[in-house]
């Protein structure tokens, strides 16, 4: 019996104890998306973890829909109910995922929460970012305006 192994189209990389990169790379979609969170959240290095670079830079294609962001959303937020506050960065500079990735924010931001959720353009941008002062408890206050970075036309 031959085994076929498989590449998944990301990476997850262990920047320092307390940041943890995921680099997606060519196709993804939504079954790797949750391959990648999952084996994100079953690592034991992920209770330490108060940052996240979810970075798309280098993504090609991507089969990943309005109701898929949502249910990633419902799962993320019964994660942040057991995990340490946290700021979460989605780099792309494709406008049509970064409206899906806006749409997770948005639902992120409704479902409340100890973490904060940002879109950027580049990965120096979302570290810039992640480097400055956490914002105080990290909580979200109705009708505010957070969860864009430079994607945002601000």
């Amino acid at each position: 019996m031959h085994w076929m192994t498989v590449q998944m189209p990301y990476h997850l990389i262990w920047e320092s104890p307390d940041t943890m990169r995921c680099q997606f790379f060519g196709r993804v979609d939504v079954a790797n998306l949750n391959d990648a969170t999952n084996d994100f959240y079953n690592d034991s290095r992920s209770d330490r973890v108060t940052r996240a670079l979810w970075d798309f830079s280098a993504m090609t294609q991507f089969a990943v829909d309005r109701e898929h962001v949502s249910e990633i959303a419902f799962s993320d937020h019964a994660a942040s109910c057991y995990m340490k506050p946290m700021k979460a960065a989605f780099i792309t500079a494709n406008p049509e995922f970064a409206e899906l990735a806006r749409l997770y924010i948005a639902e992120m931001e409704q479902l409340g929460g100890d973490w904060s959720n940002r879109l950027f353009a580049s990965l120096d941008e979302a570290r810039d970012w992640m480097a400055s002062p956490p914002e105080p408890g990290l909580r979200k206050v109705a009708g505010s305006r957070e969860g864009e970075g430079s994607l945002s036309g601000r």
